[in-house]
């Protein structure tokens, strides 16, 4: 009672400036790299990145069994993926850089849903959390396999708004920062 909630959906590098700025309590962010030192959270999900091709793909031989490819097999191939600002394709463009090269994208979906159709349909390679995709044409990335987390962010600075702080204080019971909770 008393306690009002607004769901707002933005890309994760939106939502920290959102945090920043007040204009958010808490958030769900998408990371691929270190939390910012001004932002506290808690890791929901750590889990790997697979890669969805469609059933025709050159590549869908690989995922016959449990395949794998290495990153350096997706250089020059076109892909799909989620637009920059999410923890997905934070993961993906710095293990291409690692790697000495830029990832080609060709489509970019807001949605992870759509990012696994438009692969299934033939229209790229897609990178994705493991979690989301099912069926013929997953292929594990090795050499390096890639990780994102999801984590329950909030700004270091104690919450002004009561109700915030109450859930901030159950998200921290769930264990330490960097670890899942589940």
């Amino acid at each position: 009672p008393g306690v009002a909630i607004a769901l707002v959906e933005d890309n994760s590098d939106r939502l920290v400036e959102r945090l920043r700025d007040g204009r958010l309590d808490l958030a769900l962010i998408g990371w691929a790299e270190q939390t910012p030192a001004d932002i506290d959270s808690v890791v929901l999900v750590d889990e790997e990145l697979v890669a969805v091709v469609a059933p025709g793909h050159p590549l869908a031989g690989a995922g016959a069994g449990g395949g794998a490819i290495t990153l350096r097999q997706l250089r020059d191939l076109p892909l799909v993926s989620l637009p920059r600002g999410t923890g997905v394709r934070a993961a993906l463009d710095a293990a291409c850089a690692a790697a000495g090269f830029t990832p080609r994208i060709v489509f970019e979906a807001s949605a992870l849903p759509m990012v696994v159709e438009l692969a299934g349909r033939g229209l790229g390679l897609a990178v994705v959390p493991a979690s989301i995709p099912n069926g013929p044409g997953i292929l594990r990335l090795t050499d390096p396999q890639l990780r994102s987390r999801l984590e329950l962010a909030w700004p270091s600075a104690p919450a002004a708004n009561p109700a915030a702080r109450a859930l901030i204080e159950q998200a921290r019971a769930l264990g330490p920062p960097g670890r899942s909770a589940l």
